[in-house]
């Protein structure tokens, strides 16, 4: 038992190091800049904040930003936390369903797993805190048929509660849960189990009311179209993070030559993951099958019927289950076991370099310091759309960051309790385009509203990202401004899909 011990606290700090490693080394995206945007708020305006229909990590953050700090590291610790705090949870679901060599196999795989670091590191610790919080749901679950204790109920009801706060895909592993739990209980309907799901609906339904979850707008963004090739790349995504791994599948695409080691252990984890389906069959692995493919199965369901609601990192609470199936393929060897694990630490580390060595650096910071050594007096800056203003502030005001307080990205700027989304600022003016503003734009929109060239602006610095979801008119706000004004600089930051162009107005 000693020897476990030493081995799982081994497996934790290896995994801790993996996500912590160059933690500060690249720029706050817009998504985790909001969080500090959140944490500055005073307590009066939280509830009016954008995103606060997904309050659980808002809140922890808010708590954990205030003690330690706004910087880059800080921002993206606590989801680092959360992330080493599952791989314990991972090793005691794999021994309570198999043993203890299983559980610390299933930890070791967690522990290298690309995808999970990989949001493990982000300062939006959502994905990290969602897979946290399923693992403690889903060993309470397995507790209550050990143990036979009322308690777990209530236990489980809780989870069940933060986790549908913490993100509204969460309903999806609710119900999964509910149907892995009547395979363990060999279908029998559980009277205790359904009073649960009852009282968390009578408890959730007002909140998601009050937050206007049921209305379209709230995901009115971009999502990837469904087809059948979602499933292949479902597999792709657990076992190496994927092609497209920056900012959850939205950023840009690793070369075919950074892919070579990952697309290999895609290729090992498949296999054995195959291996497993024939091997015998039992009710412990049909349960994890369950949690491993209904609610991919339902938010492709949803994406396809109702609503496109589909990103890859939306159902990383499956991740687990996919982890204890290969573990227990794998734990099954007696020599072969440290074989391949070895194989799988070296593919995995050199996955990672993907994340530690990116591809492509560019982001907020650079665009915003670049922005600094040139920005003068009476310049127009304008975000397109205006959703870059967390992002750009944040490093804008570094020196000052209870700016961030003052900023959401569906508003604008808080001045004097009234929102503004063209407004000055310390000698400059800023210009926020909603996504409603920048849909409107065409060839024969009239920009004038705008007053571009109104004293006493001298030049239009423009932020914006013709490849982002929503913001393809855009391009008729720049193509207005190549025709009006003399362009002087035109900068591009990869890792962002980020322009920064400088135009002069001559009086």
């Amino acid at each position: 038992m000693r020897k476990t011990k030493i081995k799982l606290a081994i497996i934790v700090l290896i995994g801790f190091m993996l996500r912590v490693y160059k933690l500060a080394d690249l720029s706050l995206w817009i998504n985790e800049a909001k969080v500090v945007c959140f944490a500055k708020k005073d307590l009066l305006s939280v509830f009016q904040f954008t995103d606060f229909y997904r309050p659980v990590y808002l809140l922890l953050s808010r708590i954990w930003l205030n003690v330690f700090g706004m910087d880059e590291f800080f921002v993206r610790l606590l989801p680092a936390v959360l992330g080493s705090l599952s791989i314990i949870l991972m090793y005691r679901i794999g021994r309570m369903l198999w043993d203890r060599k299983t559980g610390l196999v299933a930890a070791y795989i967690l522990c290298l797993s690309v995808f999970h670091v990989y949001f493990s590191r982000q300062g939006k610790g959502v994905s990290s805190l969602l897979v946290f919080l399923c693992l403690i749901s889903f060993l309470l679950m397995l507790k209550i048929h050990t143990k036979k204790k009322t308690k777990y109920y209530f236990y489980i009801f809780f989870t069940n509660i933060l986790i549908l706060c913490s993100h509204p895909v969460g309903i999806f592993y609710v119900f999964t849960e509910k149907i892995c739990h009547l395979f363990l209980n060999n279908r029998k309907v559980d009277i205790k189990w359904n009073i649960l799901l009852i009282a968390i609906g009578c408890v959730l339904f007002p909140w998601f009311y009050y937050v206007g979850l049921f209305t379209p707008d709230k995901f009115s963004v971009n999502f990837l179209p469904v087809s059948l090739l979602d499933i292949a790349k479902f597999f792709e995504v657990f076992s190496c993070g994927g092609r497209q791994l920056v900012h959850g599948g939205e950023g840009y695409k690793l070369s075919y030559a950074r892919m070579i080691m990952p697309w290999v252990l895609t290729s090992i984890y498949f296999s054995i993951f195959v291996s497993e389906l024939f091997c015998n069959k039992n009710k412990i692995k049909n349960v994890l099958l369950v949690w491993l493919l209904l609610p991919l199965i339902l938010i492709l369901t949803y994406s396809y019927f109702i609503q496109p609601i589909y990103w890859p990192r939306y159902v990383i609470y499956s991740l687990p289950a996919f982890y204890l199936l290969l573990a227990h393929f794998i734990a099954g060897f007696r020599k072969g076991c440290v074989i391949i694990l070895v194989a799988v630490s070296f593919l995995s580390i050199g996955s990672l370099n993907n994340i530690y060595n990116p591809q492509f650096k560019e982001g907020f910071k650079e665009a915003t310091y670049f922005l600094k050594d040139k920005l003068k007096n009476n310049d127009i800056v304008v975000f397109a759309p205006a959703e870059m203003m967390a992002g750009i502030f944040y490093y804008l005001k570094n020196d000052d960051l209870d700016i961030m307080g003052r900023i959401d990205d569906d508003k604008g700027m808080l001045f004097d309790k009234k929102w503004e989304t063209d407004f000055i600022f310390e000698n400059n003016r800023f210009i926020c385009l909603q996504f409603d503003d920048i849909a409107r734009f065409s060839e024969d929109f009239s920009f004038e509203k705008y007053n571009f060239a109104g004293a006493p602006a001298d030049g239009i610095w423009v932020f914006y990202a013709p490849d982002w979801a929503l913001n393809e008119n855009s391009k008729w706000l720049i193509e207005h401004l190549e025709e009006n004004y003399e362009p002087i600089f035109n900068e591009f930051f990869k890792r962002q899909n980020l322009f920064l162009k400088y135009y002069r107005v001559n009086k």
